[in-house]
């Protein structure tokens, strides 16, 4: 009875929040020094939202059309608190993710004991689901986060629901309007949520009153009716406007459908059961036909689950409900009718996130049991050992498992090269392994990476436009044009390829073809601060000073941080004899980055033109303080050592220029040569 006592005590509660937040950090402590990898690399810059704008123009722009056209507010809501948090640093990120997961493992507790009573058995069950491996993919991958943060809301919403039947008077009816409200946010963070009312009734007809007949539909009805017309609803518009996905059906038919649904329900079932060989785009393709190898062993496997849920409901309510909360969170997400018309795939471990914490519950109820039988059954003693020793290796197994995979998405690198030895048709890795080459420099080995994706997909624009992108990198211009049209050719509307189409004109000098390029980039994403530099970038070359200012101007409108933008600003003002402006943008990018040695090297440039020669010379010095590979004020400072009659420290800062690829002026060089 006091063990009873204890584990109803606030000291007890707190202290299992306490452990599961301290465990989730544990199992994700290694993912923290990750980098983006994948989808991570957010835009910022091309996105106005994430300037401060107001709340209803956010949620008027955060439709993503890259992200797949699907309108989740809520977790880019995360990533705009984020950016001003952290910056582009990914470590914010990744902290943000491992916090939301923590949340979320509460939620988990506090819902199992809800349900099952405090005690040890809602510890049992998060903790199974904060170390489950399955959940790598929504933790560490940052763009993951819009199954953590629908979890979040789909728990409240079932919590509040739950203590709205438990409890009488007025508050009551504040707990519904609560859970009416999580739901709807929960909408907000991912179209899945759908399946909160089918949970709500699996609750309902488990652990409610009245379980049976037509008191089951009275009890039933009137609070669930308008979840399920909010739900409805949210389908509707989702299909009709393309916010999201499309509720109808595709050309292959329902039967086929339900076999791909089938299909996909066997494959995440064996991932909760094995979470091993874990794979960022597994393969897994539309069911196209009946007599496809394996096709009835999916349809057997759901036939048998099916079977394992109304036979345990006689002897283990909660292993049964953890398992119906399987299937009918699984629905949304199998493809048998939320059907996407976007570039995203049909199966991922992610989605498994909501899933899971059914199979938790079953598998920590069946745990619980065996740990704790009653007294009366002989040999109880052995049953404790059983449970205990089996929940200890379950939760060793699982974060050995979890901790390694996170190892896997540190780097673009690691994850394109683990997903293709999982799953070498995955074209996605494929080009992800293409870009990390291509950051490093390994032009040839990224172009067999873009080759091998279009060997898969050959209408993938992305990897024409990657090819192009490598071989203008490589300053094979002709090429790179060549398969950039391509890209275009293949997705007329791609801004990406505009943009870069004009840099490659630019880079063979053909400065008005660019030019033309950008502003169809800018007619396509007006908002992307990159390409209004750009522009700016070729007027300058143009020496059309003004125009070139102005596009620097917008683009800093869009995105103030970009230093290089506010670099190329402050240049264009001291070659247009607006010293005291260039002054001005140096100093504001000093105070972004107080290490910027081109802002140093600037300042120095716009002193010059001022006559003061002495701010001019302190300044170079301390660019090549932060970096002495800087080669131009190396020539700056040879210029003012022959001024000053310093001719053996001019020819030293003349060859360090030369050295590092500057162009030094022939009449420096000249007046140099009787002094060597």
């Amino acid at each position: 009875m006091a063990s009873q006592a204890w584990e109803k005590s606030n000291r007890y509660r707190w202290g299992c929040v306490l452990l599961l937040i301290a465990v989730s950090f544990g199992v994700y402590a290694n993912s923290l020094t990750g980098s983006f990898v994948a989808t991570d690399h957010v835009r910022w810059e091309d996105r106005p939202w994430a300037r401060g704008m107001s709340m209803t123009s956010m949620f008027r722009e955060l439709l993503i059309p890259d992200a797949g056209a699907f309108y989740r507010p809520i977790p880019y809501m995360v990533h705009v608190v984020d950016y001003h948090l952290w910056g582009a640093t990914p470590m914010g990120f990744h902290i943000t993710n491992t916090t939301l997961h923590a949340v979320v493992g509460v939620l988990v507790y506090f819902v199992a004991a809800a349900i099952l009573g405090y005690g040890l058995a809602p510890l049992i069950v998060a903790l199974l689901f904060a170390t489950h491996p399955v959940h790598t993919e929504a933790v560490t991958y940052i763009a993951g986060r819009t199954d953590v943060t629908m979890g979040i809301f789909f728990l409240v919403s079932l919590l509040l629901y739950i203590r709205f039947r438990k409890s009488a008077g007025t508050s009551r009816h504040f707990l519904y309007a609560g859970s009416v409200l999580a739901f709807i946010l929960a909408l907000l963070c991912k179209e899945a949520a759908v399946a909160l009312p089918l949970v709500l009734v699996l609750y309902e007809i488990y652990f409610g009153s009245g379980r049976t007949g037509k008191s089951l539909w009275k009890r039933l009805v009137p609070p669930l009716a308008p979840l399920v017309a909010i739900g409805l609803l949210y389908s509707v518009v989702a299909s009709t406007t393309g916010l999201g996905e499309a509720f109808t059906l595709d050309r292959i038919g329902f039967g086929l459908q339900g076999l791909t649904a089938a299909r996909a329900l066997h494959r995440y079932s064996h991932l909760l059961l094995f979470p091993v060989n874990l794979s960022f785009t597994p393969d897994f393709p539309w069911s196209r036909s009946f007599s496809q190898p394996h096709a009835l062993l999916p349809l057997i496997s759901v036939v048998l689950l099916l079977i394992t849920i109304f036979v345990t409901y006689r002897f283990s309510k909660v292993l049964s409900f953890g398992l119906a909360w399987v299937v009918v969170t699984i629905l949304p997400i199998s493809n048998l009718l939320a059907v996407t018309r976007f570039p995203v795939p049909l199966m991922a471990e992610r989605y498994l996130y909501v899933p899971s914490i059914g199979f938790c519950m079953a598998v920590g109820a069946v745990i619980h049991s065996v740990a704790y039988r009653p007294a009366r059954v002989p040999r109880g003693g052995l049953y404790t050992k059983i449970g205990l020793v089996s929940l200890t290796v379950l939760l060793v197994a699982y974060t050995s498992l979890a901790v390694r995979r996170n190892l896997d998405w540190r780097s673009q690198h690691s994850l394109a090269a683990k997903t293709l030895e999982q799953n070498p048709k995955a074209v996605e890795a494929h080009l992800v392994l293409a870009d990390a080459y291509c950051e490093k420099g390994m032009y040839d080995k990224a172009i067999v990476e873009f080759r091998r994706a279009l060997l898969r997909t050959p209408s993938s624009a992305r990897a024409y436009l990657g090819l192009g992108i490598t071989y203008g990198k490589k300053g094979e211009y002709g090429s790179a044009i060549s398969e950039i049209r391509q890209a275009i050719a293949l997705d007329p509307e791609f801004a990406d390829a505009y943009h870069s189409l004009g840099a490659m004109y630019c880079h063979m000098g053909r400065i008005d073809d660019g030019i033309a390029q950008y502003h169809k980039a800018l007619a396509l994403s007006p908002y992307s601060a990159q390409a209004h530099n750009s522009l700016g970038n070729a007027q300058l070359m143009k020496g059309n000073l003004d125009q070139a200012i102005s596009r620097y101007q917008i683009a800093l409108g869009i995105n103030p941080d970009l230093i290089g933008v506010r670099m190329n600003l402050a240049h264009a003002y001291v070659r247009n004899g607006k010293t005291e402006e260039a002054i001005s943008e140096c100093r504001r990018t000093l105070a972004i980055d107080p290490d910027c040695a081109q802002a140093h090297g600037c300042l120095g440039n716009a002193h010059i033109v001022r006559g003061s020669v002495d701010e001019a010379f302190s300044e170079y010095q301390q660019a090549l303080t932060i970096d002495p590979d800087l080669p131009w004020p190396h020539v700056s400072l040879a210029l003012i050592y022959r001024l000053k009659g310093n001719y053996e420290l001019a020819i030293v800062h003349c060859d360090k220029a030369t050295e590092l690829g500057a162009v030094v002026d022939s009449d420096l060089l000249e007046s140099l040569k009787p002094y060597r």
